[in-house]
C-alpha cells in the first residue's frame, strides 16, 4: 500500500472506532433506562427530517454504498437527485441562510430545519422502510432520537417523542452523549 492508501485506510479505521464509541454508548443508555428507548434497526422516524452530515461520514456512506448492488445503487442515486432538487425549492435549498447577523442566520435555519422536517422527506437511502447503510450510517443518525442536549437550552435534554413517554426531559437529567466531544474528535479526525 502506497502512503496515501495508508493515511485513508488509518482514518477510516479511526472513524470506525468513533462510531463503535457512539454505538456502546447508545447500548449503555438504553441498558439504563429499560424498555424506555425505542431507537433500534428498523425504526426510521429520524430518518424522515433533514440533518448535516460531514464529508468524513459522506465518504464513509459512499464506501458502503459502493457495496450494494449496481441497480440498488442507481435506485438510491435517483432518489437522492429527486431530494437535492425538492431540497434546492424549499426554504432549506436557500442560499441566504448563510447572509446576515447569526441571529439572523439561527433564525432562517430553524424555519429551514421545521419547514424540513414538517414535509417529512425520507432520506434516499431508506428503502422498504430500512437503511440499505444500516452499518454505515452517520453518527447524526446513530444518536438521533435518544436524550440529547437541547441545542437551545443546555440544561435540558430532548428525545424521539417514542422515548421516554412517561418523563419529562426538560425538567430531568438522564444520561445522554457528549455530543460535543463527539463531533470534537470527528472534526480532528477530519482535519
Amino acid at each position: 500500500m502506497d502512503d496515501l492508501s495508508n493515511r485513508v485506510y488509518r482514518l477510516l479505521s479511526r472513524y470506525q472506532e468513533l462510531l463503535s464509541g457512539v454505538d456502546a454508548r447508545a447500548e449503555e443508555v438504553r441498558e439504563a433506562y429499560p424498555g424506555q428507548i425505542q431507537c433500534r434497526r428498523g425504526c426510521t422516524d429520524c430518518c424522515h427530517q433533514p440533518f448535516d452530515i460531514s464529508w468524513l461520514e459522506g465518504f464513509y456512506l459512499w464506501i458502503g454504498l459502493n457495496d450494494l448492488d449496481p441497480e440498488t445503487r442507481i435506485r438510491v442515486r435517483e432518489r437522492a437527485g429527486a431530494y437535492l432538487e425538492w431540497a434546492r425549492t424549499t426554504a432549506w435549498g436557500n442560499p441566504e441562510v448563510i447572509e446576515g447577523t447569526g441571529e439572523e442566520r439561527a433564525a432562517r435555519m430553524q424555519l429551514r430545519i421545521t419547514g424540513m422536517s414538517a414535509s417529512h422527506a425520507p432520506c434516499p437511502l431508506l428503502e422498504d422502510g430500512a437503511c440499505l447503510l444500516y452499518d454505515h450510517r452517520p453518527a447524526v443518525c446513530r444518536l438521533a432520537g435518544h436524550p440529547l442536549p437541547d441545542p437551545v437550552d443546555d440544561s435540558a435534554l430532548y428525545a424521539c417523542f417514542k422515548n421516554f413517554e412517561d418523563r419529562d426531559l426538560t425538567q430531568e437529567r438522564v444520561e445522554s452523549f457528549d455530543v460535543d466531544r463527539l463531533y470534537a474528535v470527528e472534526a480532528s479526525l477530519e482535519r
